[in-house]
């Protein structure tokens, strides 16, 4: 983890309850301790604030500014248009005076930060899941293989980068966008499905795999939640599927939305433009199991019933039978 002090940093503007007053601020970072999220920020005078990591923002990478600000042309006015392209020039000059300078053109309105900046825990949170990518017992490739590898991967970047194509995978014979911007998997040619969208999968993630495996609906075209709590049959209008992570599905993408720039860890990757989703079994995300249970629980809960029907004789019998959960 690199030393964060004497960092720049803009708090947050919309920062409800900053203790000293600094919300949409730049300001240095002077000391941070990121096992307990603080980190105090100087803003000279000797004033300073403590703040946690989601409260400050830091710049994005420029490279990422400008594909954002050229997939969204249509949104902006020639206003922040040109705001955006100033920071991204003033970033580029490497001068801690321009970086300063770049954020403050960051923080001229809301389309201007959302587009330029992101959270310091977003970027740390990146950095950190980059420096444990396992790689000491990646077998070792010769030098026709890399160059194999990396004529591949620039056919991808060149889809990908220059022209301006998304990735695909196909589901049960449906294609769907690769949208790691919108956070989703969009249905290709329709329009009137939503699509897979990765905020509502995050609970059927297996980490151990970097896979999402989701019970799915192939006629809306979605994931369909399931409730855990009373179901007692496999639904037969759903299937089972596997879906790789959004950084295996679109590092470019992955990159870009993370603020790093879009070629970085490529080498060590095998770059695909599609994708195909793996049937998976229903006992992965644990339904038969839960079935069972599910039944259990109705059959016990129907001979409790059962056997604390009233008694004509005894008032006592009478008394509230309970339910047993």
């Amino acid at each position: 983890m690199e030393d964060l002090k004497y960092h720049l940093v803009i708090v947050h503007p919309n920062l409800n309850n900053d203790p000293v007053g600094r919300h949409g601020e730049i300001g240095t970072i002077t000391s941070a301790d990121l096992t307990k999220d603080e980190v105090y920020v100087g803003f000279g005078n000797n004033a300073q604030g403590l703040y946690s990591t989601d409260a400050l923002l830091v710049l994005r990478n420029p490279n990422m500014i400008c594909e954002e600000v050229i997939a969204n042309i249509g949104e902006l006015d020639i206003r922040d248009f040109k705001l955006l392209m100033e920071i991204v020039i003033l970033q580029e000059k490497n001068s801690v005076n321009y970086l300063r300078d770049a954020m403050e053109l960051a923080i001229t309105n809301a389309r201007t930060i959302a587009y330029s900046t992101l959270s310091l825990q977003k970027k740390l949170e990146v950095k950190i899941e980059q420096d444990q990518l396992p790689d000491a017992d990646l077998p070792k490739m010769d030098a026709s293989e890399q160059r194999k590898r990396i004529s591949a991967n620039n056919r991808v970047c060149k889809e990908r980068i220059e022209k301006g194509r998304l990735p695909t995978i196909s589901i049960e014979g449906q294609i769907f966008y690769i949208d790691v911007r919108m956070g989703m998997l969009r249905p290709k040619d329709e329009f009137f499905f939503r699509g897979i969208e990765f905020s509502k999968i995050e609970d059927f993630f297996k980490e151990e795999r970097s896979v999402y495996i989701i019970p799915y609906n192939p006629h809306k075209k979605e994931f369909e939640a399931i409730d855990y709590q009373t179901i007692t049959e496999i639904p037969k209008h759903l299937s089972v599927i596997e879906i790789p992570y959004e950084r295996t599905l679109d590092p470019i993408g992955w990159n870009r939305q993370h603020g790093f720039d879009p070629r970085e860890g490529l080498d060590e990757i095998d770059l695909q433009m599609h994708f195909d989703a793996k049937p998976a079994e229903w006992e992965e995300i644990y339904v038969p199991q839960m079935i069972q249970e599910n039944l259990e629980r109705s059959s016990n809960s129907e001979i409790i019933g059962h056997s604390n029907v009233p008694s004509n004789n005894s008032h006592e019998e009478q008394r509230n039978p309970g339910r047993r959960i």
